[in-house]
């Protein structure tokens, strides 16, 4: 019997270069959605946020703005 991997969602861990964090802060801060950011940059969306709080960056409620 083999010993269950101590990771369960799929492949190695990927490494987020500099650039990378940079492409993802400057996308959302130019409107692009979270969602949208993990599907592109293949990543959860807790570690988009955590990239995105670890630049500074104000996280936009969910649903974007609403209209009265």
């Amino acid at each position: 019997m083999k010993p269950s991997p101590s990771r369960t969602s799929g492949g190695p861990k990927k490494q987020l270069g500099q650039a990378e964090a940079a492409q993802i802060v400057a996308k959302y801060e130019a409107g692009a959605a979270m969602v949208q950011l993990k599907v592109e940059h293949h990543m959860a969306k807790r570690t988009v946020a955590r990239v995105l709080g670890e630049a500074g960056v104000t996280i936009r409620p969910r649903g974007g703005q609403r209209q009265l």
